[in-house]
């Protein structure tokens, strides 16, 4: 009898213990999963930007290679495109 109340109260106490951790382990994973939702938005964000970047940068070389092909293949344009700026 004395061993049963013994085992009882160590089984209390055991599942007391459990209980708590788990609640502290969910709370833990609540946190990681709201890190994880911001980070995964921050990354959102960011490749938005970059698209909108890229999309910029594609108008720029659409523009920039039709004003070279207006401007013909002269020597001048030659130079400018091999890097010599002088004039």
């Amino acid at each position: 009898a004395r061993f049963n109340i013994f085992e009882n109260r160590v089984d209390a106490r055991f599942n007391a213990v459990d209980n708590r951790f788990n609640a502290v382990d969910n709370r833990i994973d609540a946190r990681f999963a709201q890190q994880d939702a911001k980070i995964d938005a921050r990354f959102a964000q960011q490749d938005a930007k970059l698209d909108k970047l890229a999309e910029g940068q594609a108008e720029i070389d659409r523009k920039l290679t039709a004003l070279i092909a207006s401007l013909g293949r002269t020597d001048a344009v030659e130079a400018a495109l091999a890097g010599d700026v002088t004039p």
